[in-house]
């Protein structure tokens, strides 16, 4: 994935600050009022190629292309994310009037750069399409999603007399930095002639692209509004159940936004061919065709588009007062490639101020994975929680991943 400088210096400031991943689970405490201040860092990155492949140095012998092939699906997802939120909430006993009514605000930023890709794509990639010769390499649902924006936001949250249910809402602001997005659509193939002589591509494509000459990260291509709904009920030190829609919402791009929209069954013939990296001129005039087409051929809309949308169900249960915790997670991320997260984790409090405990997961945009994460609690004004999701992929060859959440919370 790609970050400008702008980027790389937020995010070493960040990481310099807290010199890890972590989360934060925010305890109120029962006065008139209290302040909460922090901020939320969730960074991953996966892949379906292994690790060995990713740092391959610009060498893919034949055995590791076979390695990859044979570890690959009909379709297959990668993608990296940064989510980083810092937040103000206050929580009150009573606002305008109201019991249990508090406020919040925060601003966030979201970047998301995923792909997804057939097996058929990838053979014709390192192999080229000798082996396709008289047939159709599928290309269906192949594409890659890259979305950069902001967000203001600011909601209310209301507590029950018997502090039992808690529920929330956010609306927020959007506002669209760059946006990269392309896929083909069912019925897309590349087909190659039993010769050689001849290529036939049946595109079905959407293709969309903010404004080319801004994309620096303070220069907005986009503007759109999101909603966060939120709901818990929690039976003290016992268990509790939590459900939010977080980040729902549009953003409405620019009119310098291409739109590629297409059905359309592309010929090249009158030339041998068995390597489609490979192609003389006339039919080939620079390094970047596909390029050079969308800009001959797009027009330039305005286009709304969805922002991803996180769907979270959590369930967490007590035990020895609240001395182990367990809980399971399903997330879900709609209008992305990842598929569904299942976890599982626990922690076991050490001491006063420490809790340990481990992470299972299934989904995303790899398989099963195992990992940590710690929490810290000094004082009951500063509340840390660091975890890490991949840690048995640093001791595997087939190690594809890496990344964790990072969130700290302060009370004043």
């Amino acid at each position: 994935m790609n970050y400008n400088i702008s980027h790389i210096i937020l995010l070493v400031f960040v990481l310099s600050s807290l010199m890890g991943f972590a989360q934060v689970n925010v305890v109120t405490v029962n006065t008139s009022y209290d302040h909460e201040i922090g901020f939320d860092l969730d960074m991953n990155t996966t892949s379906s190629l292994n690790n060995a492949m990713l740092n391959a140095s610009g060498f893919i012998d034949k055995d590791l292309k076979d390695e990859n092939f044979n570890r690959l699906n009909s379709l297959n997802q990668g993608g990296s994310n940064v989510d980083l939120k810092l937040f103000y909430r206050q929580n009150r006993t009573e606002l305008w009037g109201v019991k249990n009514l508090g406020f919040y605000f925060a601003l966030e930023w979201h970047l998301l750069d995923e792909h997804q890709f057939t097996r058929d794509l990838y053979s014709l990639i390192l192999y080229g399409n000798k082996d396709f010769a008289g047939k159709d390499a599928n290309l269906s649902y192949s594409g890659r999603d890259y979305i950069n924006y902001y967000q203001f936001k600011m909601g209310l949250q209301k507590k029950s007399d018997n502090e039992k249910h808690v529920f929330g809402l956010n609306l927020g602001l959007n506002l669209g930095n760059q946006l990269t997005a392309f896929q083909f659509d069912d019925g897309s193939s590349f087909y190659t002639s039993p010769l050689g002589k001849e290529l036939v591509l049946n595109s079905n494509m959407d293709y969309y692209q903010s404004d080319t000459a801004a994309t620096q990260w303070y220069q907005m291509n986009g503007v759109g509004a999101t909603v966060d709904l939120f709901y818990r009920f929690q039976k003290k030190d016992h268990f509790s159940i939590e459900a939010s829609v977080e980040n729902l919402g549009f953003i409405h791009w620019n009119k310098n936004t291409l739109n590629l929209n297409e059905e359309k069954i592309h010929v090249f013939e009158g030339v041998e061919l068995d390597n489609i990296f490979d192609m003389p001129d006339p039919l080939i005039k620079s390094n970047d065709t596909l390029n050079d087409y969308i800009n001959a051929n797009a027009s330039q809309l305005s286009t709304l588009l969805w922002t991803p949308v996180d769907l979270k169900i959590r369930y967490k249960q007590y035990f020895m007062s609240k001395k182990i915790e367990m809980s399971a997670l399903i997330h879900y991320r709609m209008f992305t490639y990842m598929k569904p997260i299942y976890q599982l984790d626990a922690t076991y409090k050490l001491s006063k101020v420490f809790k340990l405990g481990p992470i299972l997961s299934y989904g995303g945009y790899t398989a099963f994975n195992a990992g940590l994460k710690l929490e810290f609690n000094f004082a009951d004004s500063y509340f840390i929680k660091l975890e890490s999701r991949y840690i048995t992929g640093f001791a595997q060859h087939s190690f594809s991943a890496m990344g964790g959440f990072i969130n700290f919370t302060y009370k004043i």
